[in-house]
């Protein structure tokens, strides 16, 4: 297997055989979301849990993958290619931020937008972004661009313009399906940057206590399975929580203290005995900031 994190379906059937059609089954059985690769755009991003009502709190730029809603999949497999103009964009750390400020064209409420608040994006929560494309300025009255500078010509003025909102057009063939798909689907063998980490080696042994000091026992965890491997990336750290959780509290091997309670939904549930309110929550976005702190506690300590 080559050391990728995804696949175009357009390539999948020179590299393993697999057939446009075994792909439409997969989406039919929800199976894999739709996801696609997006060259750099500019969009808004919102908050996550008024979807499908946008409401908008950031612009900013962004490239890499991107999925869309659900519901569009019944115009991907009826025509093989679908638009929207809402999406997810699921790599927050390849977001250039721009602005919090909302452009006065298409300044809420309208069809589009229904609100907005100026927000961070490093304070919107979430593993990723609910994203709206942003909008294109277009001559109210229409027309192409030679007409467009032959009125200006003649009037001596330019036209009235508006704001319109384009959905780009995702083709079947070129959504994307990750690694660690393939591997569920297909059963596929080999190493990648999101491949699982193999933790039976250590089955019989309990990782032993850092020497450092932390924030908390969920650091000193982290650290943990850090001191283990330094190069996992988030996604593989979660991998490994989330097996953990499921262990008895003696079988588990990173996690000494017992402070993981669940892992459901994509959300890790440990336990903070010093807080007030113990029952904690992470998801992948919250991880990614918990293990940056903790590399950065580890790397003051050896300097």
């Amino acid at each position: 297997m080559l050391d990728r994190e995804y696949y175009r379906a357009s390539e999948l059937k020179r590299l393993y055989g697999i057939e446009l059609e075994d792909i439409r089954y997969w989406i039919e059985r929800g199976h894999i979301p739709l996801l696609f690769y997006r060259t750099q755009g500019t969009f808004f991003i919102g908050d996550p849990y008024q979807q499908p009502i946008f409401f908008g709190h950031a612009c900013v730029f962004y490239d890499g993958l991107v999925e869309l809603p659900k519901w569009r999949s019944v115009e991907l497999l009826k025509e093989g290619e679908a638009q929207s103009t809402i999406l997810f964009l699921k790599e927050r750390e390849r977001i250039e931020f721009i602005d919090t400020v909302c452009p006065e064209v298409v300044y809420p409420p309208n069809r589009h937008i229904r609100g907005w608040v100026e927000k961070d994006p490093e304070d919107i929560e979430g593993d990723d972004f609910f994203a709206l494309e942003h909008h294109k300025i277009i001559p109210e009255n229409g027309g192409t661009e030679a007409e467009i500078w032959d009125a200006i010509a003649r009037d001596g003025k330019a036209p009235s313009w508006k704001a319109k909102f384009i959905g780009e057009s995702y083709s079947l063939s070129e959504i994307c399906i990750t690694h660690e798909n393939l591997q569920e689907l297909m059963g596929f063998e080999g190493d990648s940057s999101e491949s699982s980490v193999t933790l039976e080696a250590n089955s019989n042994e309990r990782s032993s206590q850092t020497s450092f000091e932390f924030a908390n026992q969920f650091h000193e965890l982290l650290a943990r399975i850090l001191d283990h491997d330094r190069t996992l990336k988030p996604k593989q750290v979660l991998r490994i929580l989330s097996k953990e959780v499921i262990q008895e509290e003696d079988d588990r091997i990173f996690d000494t203290e017992a402070i993981l309670l669940d892992y459901v939904n994509d959300v890790l549930v440990w336990r903070d005995v010093f807080a007030e309110q113990p029952e904690r929550h992470c998801r992948l976005g919250t991880l990614r900031n918990h293990i940056a702190e903790v590399r950065r506690n580890i790397a003051s300590k050896t300097q």
